[in-house]
């Protein structure tokens, strides 16, 4: 009789080391998948999710990488700002068809001899302007321009002269210092008519929209 007791306990301390056995396997099973199965299919969801919100996402950066706009005229082409400039194609006394560009602010006073002193020249007083003409003098040479130039240098009219390229163009670079506001200018030749890119500012503010007027010279065509 003791020994079918004993037989007995046995028998239920294994049921009990069966049960619990059973119980942490499915526990650790459960941790298991709670925290590398599910949390694996969670973030493929976010990741899918992410890829799905905007189906246009590639598009929307490519946008947001077009940092210029394109000018174009009968004669010239260049690229500009898309934000902060303004162009036109405006007449002026000194060339016809003058293709502007003008920050959103500019503003110029006019010249006005009568006030104390002569203001004859006027100037930029906010902003600053790009102007682009082919003058109306004869046909010449690049030969000629550079000869030009050299001599008004030699009266201190220019300063900083350099050379650049323009359309493929050998071109001119300086800073006009005669009279009046200073102005940086480029001058070049093509097909025989000279071309100007002018760059006006407030006084003492040249390097502020300067990287535009190189910007221009680096993509203007001629037509």
């Amino acid at each position: 009789m003791k020994k079918q007791t004993n037989q007995s306990g046995f028998a239920h301390l294994g049921i009990v080391v069966i049960i619990l056995t059973i119980a942490l396997t499915g526990t650790l099973g459960f941790v298991f998948y709670q925290n590398f199965i599910q949390k694996k299919d969670n973030t493929a969801k976010v990741e899918n999710g992410d890829k799905n919100t905007n189906p246009n996402n590639n598009t929307a950066t490519d946008a947001d990488k077009q940092t210029d706009l394109t000018y174009s005229d009968k004669q010239f082409t260049f690229s500009y700002p898309k934000t902060g400039w303004l162009t036109s194609l405006e007449q002026e006394t000194y060339a016809t068809d003058v293709a502007t560009l003008k920050t959103t602010d500019y503003n110029y006073r006019e010249p006005n001899p009568s006030v104390d002193g002569g203001d004859i020249y006027g100037n930029v007083t906010r902003g600053a302007i790009v102007t682009i003409y082919k003058s109306t003098n004869p046909k010449t040479t690049t030969a000629d321009v550079y000869k030009m130039l050299q001599m008004q240098q030699s009266n201190s009219f220019f300063k900083e002269l350099s050379t650049i390229v323009v359309d493929g163009q050998t071109a001119y670079n300086y800073l006009f210092a005669y009279e009046g506001p200073q102005f940086y200018q480029t001058v070049f030749v093509k097909n025989g008519y000279t071309y100007y890119v002018t760059y006006k500012y407030v006084a003492g503010q040249s390097e502020i929209n300067k990287a535009v007027y190189e910007s221009v010279l680096d993509t203007l065509i001629v037509k």
